[in-house]
């Protein structure tokens, strides 16, 4: 046998060999633990080196952009639009021209993706399930203004998916506009991380050309809220009107089209950005997985993946506007001896004790409808089909649902929202820098009211303050907005605005959209997790067959790297390791038919309504086999109260004292009363606040805000006046000055319940406050003084605030320890001894016990940011300012002050300690501490609100 033969054997027998040996390594499912040496895998150690290219979100090549369009059907859904034909072709055409496509597609693709409902989308609702499944049809309360038992006859089509098309058609139409008259940024900049800034100028062709289509597309909505709201068109109708007032009005039409414009500009830059990023993300995880096998660092690739396969954590982060905590604790008691209740049923009984005898007070316009109330305590109530969900989270989560949840003073949403949805205080270094529905930046000369086009300003406004989104803290992983503004940094998002202009209409559009996008990506769980366990088997076989490299490395090596192909292109398809879902209906609706009402607590109400879309959200990680690692939790903004009579102190005192005394005041009111429509404010030109006397503004029917200025310079008309000088006001047109703070609490005795005003100059490091109202006809003066945390509290005979009794709505409010904290707090400390004052912790313990949860704390920081108002009005309870519907919030009642807060899921089950008082801000910090492992502080890099003890595990791992 010659040479080559020998050598041509010997190479066959080992290739053979070789390919036996591959055979035995095929890729199958197994748990990654004790392969190799894995680094330890923190959240931090498998984000920070991988995702490094966020900046270069401009980059994507455009035959990857016109591959992408073809592959999700852009061209098949365009055809779909009612759009004219000419603008059809003509965008079809740009779906080619690198020019325009890569801005369009992304825009378009998130029109398709985003908002366009199944056909079926009728079939998937609350109202649906209710009348499909629920037997018991004959509860009182059951049919009402906002459901009825029989479906409408619209429901044969569905209304959701034909308005979604109309929708983004218009919308088509106005981004087109922007680009034929080139007034659009065409070319985006290459550093997408910063937020969106809003338009500075909008040339008048793009105006004249896009005034026609927002007055199509107002007419349009008017129209479909007509025809798709509930019967009783309570809530529709004061938006029409607005929208009546917006098209009859040329400049608030204008105004209305520079914000529409806005706000597609917006959508554009926000659809690219998310867009690019799945790509961005795709290359960069590639890249870094292609550079750790090629280097031999196989422990890296292997610590990834037992990470993201056995210990990656998830959060899903809930706000629901007017979300109330005690009156959803004794719902799921269902026992009709519930203290709360009770409590709440007699003060209906005594609304006619509250009426005033000298100030006009009117009712409001909708009465409280109460028959499932009625019904709920004449016996215990125990249908099973009845807030389901909560009943379980309550039956395994006790300790980790706050006894007593709080709102931060004034309980309003958009001061309170972004407290539940950041973590941030208001005030300070990274604060959100709103303190109310409305304010007056006396720097910029800029009023702000955020019910109408001002709410797209918020984002940017609370940019400028520093305030730090989860999505931004959370930038490097996967996450997910179902309606939260505040959302810049996110993968994807659904709009909120957009959600609640066209969800009140059409009930659970937005619901239905997220649930079907978290529906698949839970179905997709199972395909990662398939690529995973590949990628691990072949990782393993490589290493195993060190000594056949020779024969080997090339067939295992690209396993590999096909493995991590695969893997990168699918692997923020699954379910978000971050999701933020906010509901803004409980409390959208309880304003228009009172809190306790049948449309929010009965079986077809808004409560029940959360409970069955909370199951949908939760089942879907439980499905993909997540729920070991998923922590729920959970906010209310605020609660609500019902109001019984109103009145308008823009009438009640100023109007009377120019009438009786002679006197003339410049007054602008910046607000919408509570039951209007939205109101437009022109954001190019702005109407000035200066020459005028005082800026008024009404919150929720709960608060009222009054601003004053001194005209004498332009930098006293920039300071917010102290209660001296407004005991000695003169107003523009002169005369004698005027003792303000005593004609306002004097013409309000019978319905206020305090107001409050700066004593001194406050702000974050400390504050002095004074409390003025009046009780049996006398006035009196309390005094609220703090000192970084320490607080002082002046009392006086009227009792104020009201915190010398124990609450009559909570069982576990205890008299004896409200006595000993009344001792500690108020009895033994003295005013000019800092270190004998409570701390925010002590007298969040005193006031557990009573009707003012945190009251003096949140009062102790109501000044804290410049922009709040001069004076801050709170009605008595059952009292309205400036509302005309039967639900308030925004004051200080319990009802308002008491918010839900809580956690649940396996990880809560293994909770230390029973959450006790905690205020709704606390909820951000404690989810991101469990999804890093990362210990938060309040007072740094932006938290301003401490972690809850809501696992058992909070800590790094």
């Amino acid at each position: 046998m010659t040479k080559k033969w020998v050598f041509f054997s010997l190479f066959v027998g080992l290739a053979a060999l070789s390919f036996l040996h591959l055979q035995s390594y095929r890729p199958v499912a197994r748990d990654p633990q004790g392969i190799g040496t894995p680094l330890k895998a923190t959240f931090k150690n498998v984000t920070s080196d991988i995702y490094q290219t966020a900046a270069t979100l401009a980059n994507i090549p455009g035959a990857l952009i016109k591959e992408f369009a073809i592959e999700v059907a852009l061209p098949v859904y365009i055809r779909t639009l009612p759009l004219e034909a000419e603008l059809r072709d003509r965008v079809l055409k740009r779906l080619d021209e690198d020019r325009y496509m890569r801005q369009l597609v992304p825009f378009v693709w998130s029109l398709k993706e985003h908002y366009t409902p199944p056909e079926e989308f009728d079939k998937l609702t609350f109202d649906h399930y209710m009348r499909e499944t629920y037997p018991n049809r004959q509860v009182p309360g059951g049919e009402h203004d906002y459901f009825k038992w029989s479906p409408p006859a619209k429901e044969e089509k569905s209304g959701g998916f034909k308005f979604s098309k109309e929708i983004a058609a218009k919308l088509i139409e106005l981004y087109d506009i922007l680009f034929v008259r080139d007034d659009f940024d065409l070319h985006l900049a290459s550093n997408l991380t910063e937020p969106y800034k809003r338009v500075q100028s909008v040339e008048e062709p793009v105006i004249a050309a896009a005034k026609p289509l927002v007055r199509e597309l107002l007419q349009q909505l008017l129209g479909e809220g007509k025809q798709e709201s509930a019967e009783g068109e309570k809530s529709s109708s004061e938006i029409a009107d607005a929208f009546g007032v917006i098209l009859k009005n040329e400049k608030k039409l204008e105004a209305m089209t520079i914000s529409l414009v806005d706000f597609v500009r917006m959508m554009a830059h926000k659809s690219y950005r998310m867009f690019a990023l799945r790509f961005v993300r795709q290359a960069d995880f590639e890249k870094w997985a292609m550079e750790k096998f090629k280097a031999g660092d196989y422990a890296a690739l292997e610590s990834y993946l037992d990470y993201h396969m056995n210990q990656k954590r998830f959060a899903v982060h809930v706000a629901v506007d007017g979300l109330q905590g005690e009156l959803l604790r004794e719902l799921v008691q269902g026992q009709r001896s519930s203290q709360f209740l009770n409590v709440v049923a007699r003060d209906f009984e005594q609304t006619d004790q509250l009426k005033p005898k000298r100030e006009k007070v009117d009712p409001p316009q909708h009465p409280h409808t109460l028959s499932f109330l009625q019904h709920f305590l004449s016996a215990d109530y125990q249908d099973p089909l009845y807030l389901p969900f909560f009943k379980g989270i309550y039956a395994g989560n006790g300790r980790t649902i706050a006894e007593m949840g709080v709102s931060t003073t004034p309980t309003i949403s958009v001061r309170n929202l972004p407290i539940v949805k950041t973590g941030a205080q208001v005030a300070g270094s990274g604060g959100t820098g709103i303190p109310n529905f409305h304010f007056v930046d006396r720097k910029k000369d800029r009023a702000y009211y955020f019910f109408g086009n001002d709410a797209l300003l918020l984002d940017e406004l609370t940019a400028e303050k520093g305030m730090r989104s989860m999505f931004e803290r959370l930038a490097k992983t996967t996450s997910m907005n179902c309606f939260a503004q505040y959302d810049w940094f996110s993968q994807a998002s659904y709009d909120g605005l957009l959600n609640l202009g066209v969800g009140e209409a059409i009930r659970d559009f937005g619901e239905v959209l997220c649930l079907r996008d978290l529906s698949t990506r839970a179905k997709m769980e199972k395909d990662i997790r398939v690529k995973q366990t590949e990628l691990l088997a072949a990782l393993e076989a490589y290493q195993k067959a060190k000594g056949y490299e020779v024969w080997i490395y090339y067939p295992v090596a690209k396993q590999i790297e096909s493995a991590i192909k695969a893997l990168a292109k699918i692997q923020d398809q699954g379910l978000p390791q971050y999701l933020l879902y906010y509901l803004p209906w409980p409390d959208h609706f309880a304003h228009f038919v009172g809190p306790f009402s049948d449309e929010i607590i009965a079986p077809t109400g808004e409560l029940n309504r959360l409970d069955y879309w909370l199951g949908r959200v939760q089942q879907q990680y439980q499905q993909a086999g997540l729920q070991d690692r998923t922590l729920y939790g959970m906010a209310g903004d605020h609660g609500l109260a019902p109001i019984f009579h109103q009145l308008n102190p823009e009438v009640e005192v100023l109007a009377r004292m120019e009438e009786e005394m002679g006197r003339t005041f410049v007054v602008e009111k910046i607000s919408s009363d509570e039951g209007e429509g939205p109101k437009i404010n022109h954001a190019i030109e702005p109407e000035s606040m200066k020459r005028k006397d005082i800026v008024i503004a009404s919150t929720a029917g709960g608060n009222f805000m009054m601003d004053f200025f001194s005209h004498a310079s332009d930098e006293e008309w920039q300071q917010q006046p102290l209660y001296r000088d407004l005991t000695y006001w003169v107003p523009l047109a002169g005369g004698p000055p005027i003792d303000m703070i005593q004609e306002l609490a004097k013409r309000l005795s019978e319905t206020l319940e305090y107001l409050v005003v700066r004593e001194e100059p406050s702000d974050v490091s400390g504050s002095f406050v004074r409390l003025v109202g009046h009780r049996k006809g006398r006035r009196y003066d309390e005094f609220i003084m703090r000192k970084a945390d320490h607080i002082y509290y002046k009392e006086s005979q009227g009792r104020l605030l009201g915190i010398d009794r124990v609450s009559r709505y909570r069982s576990s409010a205890n008299a004896l320890e409200l006595v000993r904290w009344r001792k500690k707090c108020m009895t033994e400390p003295k005013p000019d001894q800092v270190n004998t004052w409570c701390d925010e912790s002590e007298w969040r313990e005193l006031t557990y016990h009573t009707d003012r949860p945190d009251a003096l704390v949140q009062l102790a920081h109501i000044y804290d940011e410049s922009r709040s108002g001069t004076v801050n009005l709170f009605p008595l309870p059952g009292m309205g300012y400036n509302t005309k519907v039967p639900g308030r919030h925004a004051g200080e009642h319990f009802y308002e002050k008491d918010a839900w807060v809580g956690f649940w899921g396996e990880p809560a089950k293994a909770a230390p300690e029973q959450i006790k008082s905690a205020v709704n801000g606390s909820v951000a910090p404690t989810l991101y501490q469990w999804l890093t492992g990362e210990s938060v502080r309040k007072g740094e890099v932006g938290w301003g609100f401490p972690a809850l003890p809501a696992t058992g595990d909070l800590n790094s791992k």
